[in-house]
């Protein structure tokens, strides 16, 4: 413990011996600048540590480059009196009328305003709302302290509603619920900069989308093979005894690819497409029968496309981002008695 704190009391005092012939304002000056330095060092290297030990260690290091820093902070920061007295009073005075000048402009929105423009789009850029702001997960990640925040990886939460477009077919039609029959889906987004204007961006990811259907109506998805053939043909059928709304559920895999803009200060339009491959068909029944109630699970094919593909849009406004999506790809193969493209809308959380 001896040895770091010899370690931190020479690094903040080196500077003495280097400007030796500074005025005394200077040396604290530059004593501070290396405690500070200390200090974030000693913050980056905690990122980094596994070990308990070490980690001890550097909290020790911590508190006593804190006491450094308050002992800094008891010295008087006096004004250098040759630089004083080689002053005129009058040269003072422009000084302190130049220094006041300055100020008003910074505060004036009259004139470039620059300054002032700044800091009022400061107020409206706040941690984690600003497309170019660090993502949490940037930091398990190389390159995170990139100043210009080329790249930005994100996980992302799409959560909405299911609705079914168009059905056709000639048999028994399933009527989703509106209001259970929703979708989710998670996973990561890389967002990559175009340009160096901030405008436009590159988003692709990888991401795991889940749709659940209630359907109002008492039905069961049912495998069927076509005369002379081993294809599958599913339908629709009629079930009775059931206690509670039948569920279905999809899942896929998906590579989303798109687009993003930004319109104004806030406001950013998305626009792209997806490509998933389908990894989950269940259902869920329960029936009640002579006071016995009884959980059905089916796992299967039931003709559900291997692969789908779709549309997407989003608006975000300020913190909310709504999300459109449209599949292009009908939700079964060569179903003549039933088929759909989904339709899903809902809302996007970006962490």
């Amino acid at each position: 413990m001896k040895s770091i704190l010899s370690l931190l009391v020479t690094l903040c005092f080196a500077t003495a011996t280097l400007f030796s012939q500074s005025s005394d304002r200077e040396k604290i000056e530059n004593q501070k600048y290396y405690q500070s330095f200390i200090k974030d060092n000693i913050n980056y290297m905690r990122e980094y540590v596994d070990s308990t030990n070490i980690k001890l260690m550097l909290n020790s290091m911590e508190q006593i480059n804190d006491k450094i820093g308050a002992e800094l902070e008891k010295i008087p920061m006096a004004p250098d009196p040759e630089e004083n007295a080689a002053m005129p009073a009058a040269a003072a005075d422009d000084v302190m009328a130049e220094d006041i000048e300055t100020s008003e402009e910074d505060v004036t929105l009259g004139g470039d305003g620059d300054v002032a423009e700044e800091k009022i789009e400061d107020l409206f850029n706040m941690p984690g709302t600003d497309e170019d702001s660090t993502s949490p997960l940037d930091k398990f990640l190389p390159g995170r302290k990139n100043k210009d925040k080329i790249n930005k990886t994100s996980f992302i939460i799409n959560f909405g509603i299911n609705m079914l477009g168009s059905p056709e077919g000639l048999g028994l039609r399933p009527e989703a619920k509106l209001a259970s029959s929703w979708f989710w889906e998670y996973g990561l987004q890389n967002r990559i900069r175009l340009g160096a204007s901030k405008k436009a961006y590159f988003l692709i990811g990888i991401s795991y989308l889940k749709n659940r259907f209630t359907w109002d109506n008492d039905v069961l998805l049912n495998n069927a093979m076509t005369s002379g053939s081993q294809d599958i043909v599913p339908n629709f059928t009629a079930v009775e005894n059931l206690k509670g709304s039948p569920k279905m559920r999809v899942g896929y895999v998906t590579v989303p690819l798109g687009l993003r803009f930004k319109l104004a200060k806030k406001t950013y339009l998305d626009l792209g497409g997806y490509v998933g491959y389908n990894v989950l068909t269940s259902q869920t029944h329960v029936f009640k029968i002579n006071n016995e109630k009884i959980s059905e699970n089916r796992n299967g094919d039931y003709g559900v496309n291997d692969w789908t593909y779709g549309a997407t849009a989003g608006l975000k406004l300020f913190n909310t981002r709504f999300v459109f999506k449209y599949n292009l790809a009908p939700l079964f193969v060569d179903n003549i008695s039933f088929n759909t493209n989904l339709i899903m809308i809902g809302l996007q959380s970006e962490l």
